[in-house]
């Protein structure tokens, strides 16, 4: 299974789901709509990509939208 980073060819398709996510129901500052996400689309493990944000500053889902793939 594959971990999502900036560099995969679903990323946008993930972060447009993500911010889509973000306005209806905001951020409950945990990874909630990340994995909800992540499950929808298939493929890739989880906890690897989870930890993988939170190595990037992506500590809940409204930080994933806003620091990871960013420098």
């Amino acid at each position: 299974m594959d971990i999502l980073t900036p560099e995969h060819k679903r990323w946008s398709e993930f972060k447009e789901k993500l911010w889509d996510e973000y306005q209806k129901y905001g951020c409950r500052h945990d990874h909630s709509l990340t994995r909800k996400i992540l499950r929808q689309m298939g493929g890739f493990d989880i906890e690897n990509t989870i930890e993988y944000f939170c190595s990037e500053g992506g500590y809940c889902d409204c930080e994933v939208g806003l620091n990871v793939g960013y420098d």
